[in-house]
């Protein structure tokens, strides 16, 4: 009973008793009787009253003490609340602060195991436990496999992290007693759920009073590992949407023709996107994003694929950047099919800080494969990698090409290039070439192979291949410097 119930009835009980009390003492016929009932009856009132006094103290001291401790016991959780997240610090790496939140929280009085689990996508990956062990382990990625991100306990509600306390679908770990118990909490970095902090107990009930502290560290944890997980997700979302966007990309061709009979001997073939994108700006992504290979292998395969259409008797260069030559044994397995003379044209995409490794991936990808470099004459690395790299072939800069037929420099510069080329038995491909007085200048200063607009814009491969397939004009033109059979197929960038 409540101390207003005992009080009640006390009062109820005291006014029958001094109402009818009286009366029931006229009864009785003996006086020594009726007094001595009287007396007891003053007793009784006295002893009643002072019963209900001590029942009402007790009470009231037991709710008392009860309200200080609850009051001592908030205080001394959250103090160590407090000195917990103090004490956290993050790591020099996202790992490293996993690890040491995930420490932290395993650490709390009657908390068996404690879990950092990861937002990959559509699912949940357990990507740090303590302690370490397998049990942990296991009731990590059994938790994470019952957790879908759309789900209410782990959502964002109005900015406010949500916590769970749930013990159903909890995993047993082997030769242990059911998890009882365990509280989650939501890692959110700008209103996105990156994470689940995880802490499990086989106390019943031991995760409960937790269930702030991890809400706590759960915030650290967003503020901490927050900026860099989703800075991750948003680099891998832009790397899923280039390769889905990139799976579409077409070749086209432009014509390379020998100045000395006016035809077509080879092709460049360009890369283009569905989405118009400048095939520049795309590769260019593709480098930042850590993709630039899985990029050129695509535009590779389908360059070769489309290059089936055009005449064998001539040869086909590709484009590649310095990590996809170096990456041992990429590019030797996507040419190992090709049954016909290749160019590796080198692009302009990275660095070179080691030659010696470029020569020896070169050499490498067998004797069927020759070396050519891009942009001659548009800055000094240009001119290093025709020193350091002795290619087979090299492009004129269009800046050297324009409007050279009027400028004595352009062409005293290209003369000095192309007497350097035939020094070391090399060749000179002038591009951009769009005027006739462009072409009569590059054929006086002795420049066989040119490409441009004035012999034809990039087309499918139906409108600019030969129907000529001849196999035998492989081995004739088995020397890369024969300067009428030179095929060049280009990925990279359009003209």
């Amino acid at each position: 009973m409540s101390p207003f119930s005992i009080s009640l009835a006390y009062c109820v009980l005291s006014i029958v008793w001094i109402l009818f009390s009286d009366r029931f003492t006229a009864f009785i016929p003996d006086r020594s009787v009726a007094q001595q009932v009287q007396s007891i009856k003053g007793i009784g009132f006295v002893l009643g009253t002072s019963v209900l006094i001590f029942a009402l103290i007790s009470r009231y001291r037991r709710r008392i003490v009860r309200a200080v401790e609850e009051r001592a016991h908030e205080r001394e959780r959250r103090a160590r609340i407090d000195r917990l997240l103090d004490s956290l610090h993050p790591a020099d790496t996202p790992e490293g602060t996993m690890r040491t939140i995930v420490e932290a929280l395993g650490q709390l009085p009657e908390v068996d195991v404690a879990a950092y689990l990861l937002a990959d996508q559509s699912r949940f990956a357990a990507m740090s436990v303590y302690p370490r062990l397998p049990s942990s382990w296991q009731f990590a990625r059994s938790v994470a496999a019952t957790l879908d991100p759309r789900d209410d306990r782990i959502a964002v509600r109005r900015g406010a992290v949500a916590v769970v306390e749930d013990d159903r679908s909890l995993p047993a770990a082997p030769g242990s007693s059911s998890w009882e118990d365990a509280a989650l909490a939501p890692v959110v970095h700008q209103g996105e759920v990156i994470g689940v902090l995880v802490a499990g107990t086989r106390h019943p009930h031991g995760a409960a009073p937790h269930t702030e502290c991890v809400v706590e560290i759960a915030r650290a944890a967003g503020a901490w590992i927050g900026p860099v997980a989703f800075a991750t997700r948003a680099r891998e979302r832009r790397r899923n949407d280039l390769m889905r966007d990139a799976s579409h990309l077409t070749v086209v061709f432009q014509p390379i023709v020998d100045l000395e009979q006016g035809r077509p001997v080879g092709y460049e073939a360009l890369t283009r996107f569905r989405d118009n994108t400048s095939p520049a700006e795309r590769f260019a992504e593709a480098v930042e994003l850590g993709i630039g290979p899985d990029l050129e292998e695509m535009a590779i395969t389908c360059a070769l694929a489309e290059a089936s259409g055009l005449p064998l008797d001539s040869w086909l260069s590709i484009n590649v950047s310095a990590s996809l030559l170096l990456e041992e044994g990429r590019l030797r397995r996507l040419l190992a099919d090709v049954h016909r003379p290749i160019v590796v044209e080198l692009t302009e995409q990275e660095a070179i800080s080691d030659y010696g490794a470029i020569r020896d991936a070169v050499d490498k990808l067998g004797p069927n494969v020759r070396f050519a470099i891009d942009d001659i004459g548009e800055a000094f690395s240009g001119l290093r990698h025709l020193v350091e790299l002795e290619p087979a072939f090299a492009k004129l800069d269009l800046a050297l090409v324009r409007d050279i037929h009027a400028d004595p420099a352009r062409q005293a510069l290209v003369a000095a290039l192309h007497h350097y080329m035939l020094q070391t038995g090399a060749q000179l491909v002038a591009e951009g070439v769009e005027s006739n007085a462009e072409r009569e200048m590059l054929r006086a200063l002795g420049i066989r192979l040119a490409q441009g607009f004035l012999f034809g814009r990039p087309a499918p491969v139906g409108r600019v291949a030969s129907p000529t397939r001849d196999p035998g004009n492989i081995r004739r033109l088995s020397s890369p410097h024969a300067s009428t059979s030179t095929m060049r197929v280009r990925v990279s960038r359009p003209a």
